[in-house]
């Protein structure tokens, strides 16, 4: 009969997070989780499986993080062209932070998305849960007259999801907070 678990999943969860977001994938052995986490190897391989399972939790939980984010502020702005205003805006403040390590899944993508097939199709459906995410933000500022009604929602939400991914690529090397909020801006006169 297998031992209970007598540590907490989510802090687990959360701390070999912190490590593969500092390091990438690539980056993290076994070593660096066993001492993040104070569990031994095989405490991790039997609860977790493998570092791959961890790596894929992780980013899972930080998908959750950063949906819900935008879920709180759609209760707190109300405007919808205001929570994703304030999206680029966080992106681009962030990018400019001393401590900036980039997006996670950004990262994830750039470290693995060409090179490990179940990571690419994790990644793809990250990127659809926010292509929906925006396009129903775009479709209730069309409602609010904040964008045309003639403005497709659907190409708009491509767009800006490639907008945002872009800028916190460039905001890995470029830390002008003038010139990303520049970026911001010319973005969002792009979207009327």
């Amino acid at each position: 009969m297998p031992r209970p678990e007598v540590f907490d999943r989510a802090d687990v969860i959360q701390k070999v997070q912190a490590v593969f977001w500092d390091k990438g994938y690539n980056g993290t052995s076994m070593q660096d989780l066993v001492d993040a986490t104070g569990l031994n190897r095989s405490s991790i391989y039997n609860s977790f499986g493998s570092k791959h399972e961890l790596f894929m939790l992780s980013l899972q939980e930080y998908q959750d993080q950063n949906m819900k984010h935008i879920d709180k502020m759609v209760v707190e702005l109300l405007s919808p062209i205001d929570v994703l205003k304030q999206l680029f805006k966080g992106a681009a403040q962030g990018a400019c932070d001393s401590e900036n390590k980039g997006c996670m899944l950004v990262n994830c993508a750039t470290e693995l998305a060409n090179q490990e097939s179940s990571v690419q199709h994790w990644l793809a459906g990250s990127n659809a849960k926010m292509h929906a995410k925006f396009k129903e933000l775009l479709d209730a500022a069309k409602d609010a007259g904040q964008i045309t009604k003639q403005s497709d929602s659907e190409l708009l939400a491509h767009y800006l999801l490639m907008s945002l991914q872009g800028l916190r690529v460039n905001g890995m090397t470029n830390q002008d907070p003038q010139l990303l909020n520049q970026l911001v801006g010319q973005i969002f006169k792009n979207i009327n």
